[in-house]
């Protein structure tokens, strides 16, 4: 791994778009979420189950480049291009890695398809991310795979068994108290993370934002071709000593995404010194140590069957275009 990128060394883009006093493209919490996805994951960089080496890999919102240049790293025969909105990834990169300023919903511009698309934490990134299920299929080539790595939408399935244990009777809001006097602190916080997630989701349905594309991911790759797709769920509720890691990391994860929502408190309805108020207090909720809750991705085993169900998880999606020739059943259509 890279030491210098993973200690959160970023290179400065003079074209990094400012608002409210945030760097949009310039340092984001990729690396620290790099870190998190590499425990949920058991230090893989990638779950797809590739044949052969891939010549041509491509990471979409590559952000600091962390993952492009540890894939690169660790397969030294691959050319990893790594693409943003903004050139922030730092001076050193191996030599089979290099970044691209793009707008992966523009054209592309690339010169040839690729054996290798990864795709992650870009929720909120796309206007159509069932059209980009669609673009990524037609830039790989025949047998290429693609990636994503997604957490869930920030709303829990608003049916009778996630409503039993959630306030919210239009969102099923997914912060869950693991005690009767959390879930007292919760419901009479005005910044308390449900209300948090309430509000963003509000914002982004204002905005025309589908947030929940996680679970829809492998419809929509089987729509649009794919083969051998799998839907994978990480559960960070296991007995592995590493959880207390991950929630240190999802704790911080929490924060920085807390004060990077401006625009859908803004679609909200929230002006600038209610945004303000609402990120301290906010913040102030999620350091707090009197208020034990967790976000389930899934919950833990002893809870109810319907509601480990109905949970948000983080998801790893992966599937294969089809190669030249092969016989199809269900024929993407021309």
């Amino acid at each position: 791994m890279l030491t210098d990128i993973a200690s959160g060394y970023t290179n400065p883009d003079p074209n990094t778009i400012k608002e409210d006093g945030r760097g949009w493209n310039g340092y984001r919490p990729e690396n620290l979420q790099h870190e998190l996805w590499l425990l949920l994951m058991k230090k893989k960089l990638s779950w797809a189950p590739l044949e052969t080496e891939p010549k041509r890999v491509l990471d979409i919102g590559t952000g600091t480049g962390i993952w492009a240049c540890d894939y690169a790293e660790a397969h030294p025969t691959s050319e990893v291009v790594g693409t943003d909105l903004s050139l922030i990834q730092p001076n050193y990169s191996p030599p089979n890695c290099h970044f691209v300023r793009e707008d992966a919903e523009e054209e592309w511009v690339h010169d040839s398809a690729f054996d290798y698309i990864h795709v992650r934490m870009m929720t909120i990134c796309f206007k159509d991310p069932s059209a980009m299920v669609r673009k990524i299929y037609d830039n790989l080539q025949p047998g290429g795979w693609v990636e994503h790595q997604y957490p869930s939408s920030l709303v829990g399935r608003p049916t009778l068994t996630y409503l039993a244990v959630c306030l919210s009777q239009e969102i099923g809001a997914d912060q869950l108290a693991a005690d009767p006097e959390s879930e007292e602190l919760i419901e009479n916080d005005p910044f308390s993370l449900r209300e948090y997630m309430r509000r963003v989701i509000k914002g982004a349905a204002n905005l025309g934002r589908d947030i929940d594309v996680a679970p829809k991911l492998k419809d929509w790759m089987v729509e649009a071709g794919f083969v051998d797709v799998t839907q994978r769920s990480l559960n960070a509720w296991s007995r592995d000593p590493v959880n207390h890691q991950i929630g240190l990391f999802t704790r911080q994860d929490v924060l920085e995404v807390v004060q990077s929502a401006s625009k859908f408190y803004k679609a909200y309805g929230m002006t600038d010194d209610e945004i303000s108020k609402f990120v301290e207090g906010c913040c102030r909720h999620v350091r707090s140590i009197k208020c034990r809750s967790y976000i389930p991705w899934p919950p833990k085993p002893s809870q109810n069957e319907q509601l480990m169900k109905t949970t948000p998880a983080r998801y790893v999606v992966y599937g294969r275009k089809p190669r030249e020739g092969e016989f199809l059943e269900n024929k993407r259509p021309a």
